[in-house]
C-alpha cells in the first residue's frame, strides 16, 4: 500500500504464487499510450550538443554505449538524473535489458542489480550506470563483486550532486539549493584502487569511444568515473 492500494494480499513462496499469478495476466498494447508517446517525440525532439567544452553528455553517451556494447547487453541503474537520460537516450531493442526502479525511487538499487543480473546472465555483458550520489549508498558492494568474480561493469556519471533534487530545486525554489552539494565525496579513483579494480576516467567526448571499447573488453569488472557538466538538465 505504499505507492498503490493493494485489493488482496498474499503471503506464501513467491516461485509458487507468481507460478500461479502469471497465467492470469493479460497482454496489454497499449496503443493509445504508445501513440501519444510518438506525437510528443515529434513534436519535442531529442536535440542536444554532443560535444561539450570541459565536459562529456551523458544523453550522448547513453547512445554511445549502447553502440559499443551490442545488444547482448542488460544495463541497472539507480535513481537520479542518469536514469532519466539512460531511460530517454539509451535505444533499447530487447525486452527484459533494463533494470531499474523505477518511481520507487531506490537510491543505490543498481549495483546490487548489476550483480544479480550478471550471476544470472553469465554469457552476457552487464553495464550499470549510475550517478554519484546514488553509488555512494551501496559502493561497498564492489568488494562483493571482487570477493565472487562477478565481472559487471560500473560507469558512474560525475556531477557532485544530487542531480534530480538540485534540477527540482533549481525550477520550483529558483536555484536556492539545499543539501544537494556532493562536495566532500571521496575520489572514485581511491576507491577503486581500494577494491583492487581497474578504473578509467572520462572527461572529454574526444575519447570516448576508445575508452568505452577498452571498458567494456577489460576481462574484469571495472570502473568507470565519466564527468558531466553539474548544471545539467534532464
Amino acid at each position: 500500500n505504499k505507492n498503490i492500494p493493494a485489493f488482496k494480499s498474499v503471503v506464501g513462496d513467491i516461485k509458487y504464487i507468481l507460478s500461479k499469478l502469471i497465467p492470469l495476466v493479460k497482454e496489454n498494447k497499449r496503443k493509445e499510450w504508445i501513440s501519444q508517446i510518438a506525437a510528443w517525440k515529434k513534436e519535442y525532439p531529442s536535440i542536444y550538443d554532443k560535444n561539450p567544452k570541459n565536459s562529456v553528455n551523458p544523453k550522448h553517451i547513453c547512445e554511445i554505449i549502447n553502440k559499443v556494447a551490442g545488444e547482448n547487453t542488460i544495463i541497472t541503474t539507480e535513481v537520479g538524473q542518469h536514469q532519466m537520460w539512460t531511460a530517454q537516450f539509451y535505444p533499447f531493442t530487447k525486452p527484459r535489458t533494463f533494470l531499474t526502479s523505477g518511481g520507487l525511487g531506490t537510491m543505490g538499487y543498481g549495483t546490487g542489480a548489476a550483480m544479480g543480473a550478471q550471476i544470472g546472465n553469465p554469457k552476457k555483458r552487464v553495464v550499470h550506470i549510475a550517478g554519484d550520489g546514488s553509488f555512494q549508498m551501496s559502493m561497498m558492494e564492489l568488494a562483493t563483486m571482487r570477493q565472487h568474480g562477478i565481472n559487471s561493469k560500473v560507469i558512474v556519471l560525475k556531477n557532485n550532486y544530487l542531480g534530480m533534487v538540485r534540477q527540482y530545486q533549481h525550477f520550483t525554489y529558483k536555484d536556492n539549493y539545499s543539501v544537494v552539494d556532493l562536495a566532500g565525496s571521496p575520489d572514485l579513483e581511491h576507491i577503486s584502487a581500494a577494491y583492487n579494480m581497474p578504473f578509467f576516467r572520462l572527461t572529454s567526448m574526444d575519447e570516448m569511444e576508445d575508452m568505452l571499447d577498452a571498458f567494456l573488453k577489460n576481462d574484469s569488472a571495472c570502473l568507470m568515473e565519466v564527468l558531466i557538466d553539474p548544471m545539467d538538465l534532464v
